[in-house]
This record gives C-alpha cells, sequence and structure tokens, in this order.
C-alpha cells in the first residue's frame, strides 16, 4: 500500500503530462480544421488558443509566406487530489505550430516542443 502512496505523484504527473499532449493533439486538429479553407485568420487562432487557456495566456503568431507559426505556452492537468486542500498535477509546455493552409481542404500542420524560456520563464506551482 505504501508503494501506490509513494508512486502516487509520479502517476499523477504522467497523468498530467498525457493531458498536455491531448491539449496539443487537440490544438494541432483544430489548426487543421481552422486552415482547411486555405487561409488560417487571427480569429480562428484566438478562438483555439483563448487568453485564458495557455500557460501566461502567451500566444505569438508569425506570418512567413504561406505559413504561419503559432506559438503557445499550454498546461496539462493531473487529477484532483484531495487532501487538507484539493491540489492537482500542473505540467506546461511551449510548443510552436507550423501551419500551411491549402486551397484543397488538406491543410499541414506540425506541432514541436520548444525549451520553456522560448514561451517566457514561468513555474507552475
Amino acid at each position: 500500500m505504501w508503494i501506490w502512496l509513494a508512486t502516487q505523484p509520479q502517476r499523477d504527473e504522467a497523468e498530467a503530462r498525457a493531458d498536455l499532449r491531448e491539449t496539443v493533439d487537440a490544438r494541432r486538429h483544430g489548426l487543421v480544421e481552422a486552415a482547411a479553407d486555405g487561409v488560417l485568420r487571427d480569429e480562428e487562432v484566438t478562438r483555439l488558443f483563448p487568453p485564458e487557456k495557455p500557460a501566461k495566456g502567451l500566444v505569438d503568431v508569425k506570418r512567413r509566406g504561406e505559413t504561419t507559426t503559432v506559438t503557445a505556452g499550454l498546461l496539462g492537468h493531473g487529477p484532483p487530489r484531495a487532501f487538507i486542500f484539493v491540489v492537482e498535477e500542473t505540467v506546461s509546455g511551449c510548443y510552436a505550430f507550423d501551419v500551411t493552409p491549402s486551397a484543397h481542404g488538406n491543410a499541414r500542420v506540425s506541432a514541436r516542443e520548444l525549451p520553456d524560456e522560448t514561451c517566457g520563464a514561468w513555474s507552475v506551482q
């Protein structure tokens, strides 16, 4: 029993990291859909990365030719645990999404993790 309790923090962090991966996949899929008409509009980026959702609210958009790069700090949450207070393991990550729209409906979006310093130094408590 105590081994299970002692390893709980690692399991909570693993769940938070899995949630972060799901968040990244959901944003990537949303960008594919948004760019399917051949254009990625600022309103679509704001809808996918609302100011209250990314870690520290950072979203940077750079446009170069056909490609748009959206850089955002994102969060992953583990299961809430109740002890004296309700706590939850939270992890953060900085990701760049490179979006190349296509008028033919097959936009290309790649996601890559960047060093946290790229999105600004933050710590999640």
